[in-house]
């Protein structure tokens, strides 16, 4: 069990009963669709709400402790446990890529339920919307998500409602340079190198090109 879950399961109940909705984002949502989510560690706590939520959301997290400010298109709460520092990233409406800077729309009421195995349900974004947020960064932890997402998920995610999702948002040419991207890392082998540092073993012989197909399925 990640140490974050309680906090984050706390933070989920105490925001249901003051009625502000909230979706996870980063690892926790990819956690929730993965079949051995441990292999996605994290030391932080991303989360949407919407603007209208922002003063009661900075109220009950001061509340429960934490000091809230704004962080450029993000707002930021720490807090302090023993010796460790929480971090809650908090993104409202959209969630903006600090690289690229694309803004990607999403709606809280469009949240799905899912837990990881031997957790709570949470509130994560549908699998097309995670998918799409993660090749439009494509960072090293990114394209590892992609992968992982689609090793594990791959057959319920839908090519049409992705590329509508995507459409909508008007983000077709940064998606689709993102999605070059990881196929480049694919065919250079530095998404196989990338995939050893972070689990400690070779990518299976048929993981990346059986991702690679996804992919070309995907931005066909």
């Amino acid at each position: 069990m990640h140490p974050l879950q309680d906090e984050l399961a706390e933070i989920l109940a105490e925001a249901e009963r003051r009625s502000i909705p909230l979706v996870v984002l980063g690892a926790f949502a990819v956690r929730a669709y993965l079949h051995e989510p441990d292999q996605r560690y994290t030391h932080d706590l991303d989360l949407l709400a919407n603007a209208d939520s922002l003063v009661s959301l900075r109220e009950m997290l001061e509340f429960r402790g934490y000091t809230v400010y704004s962080s450029g298109p993000w707002w930021r709460a720490e807090r302090k446990s023993g010796n460790e520092r929480i971090l809650i990233d908090v993104a409202l409406g959209s969630v903006v890529d600090m690289m690229s800077f694309e803004s990607y729309p999403l709606a809280t009421n469009e949240a799905q339920l899912r837990a990881e195995p031997g957790g709570p349900l949470i509130p994560v974004p549908p699998i097309e919307d995670l998918l799409a947020m993660k090749i439009l960064a494509h960072r090293d932890k990114d394209i590892l998500d992609v992968v992982a997402l689609l090793r594990d998920v791959g057959d319920i995610i839908q090519s049409e409602v992705f590329a509508m999702r995507v459409e909508m948002r008007d983000l077709e040419i940064p998606t689709r340079r993102g999605y070059l991207e990881i196929v480049a890392a694919i065919e250079s082998g530095e998404l196989a190198r990338l995939w050893e540092l972070r689990t400690g073993a070779p990518p299976p012989k048929d993981l990346l090109p059986t991702v690679r197909t996804a992919l070309h399925r995907l931005f066909r």
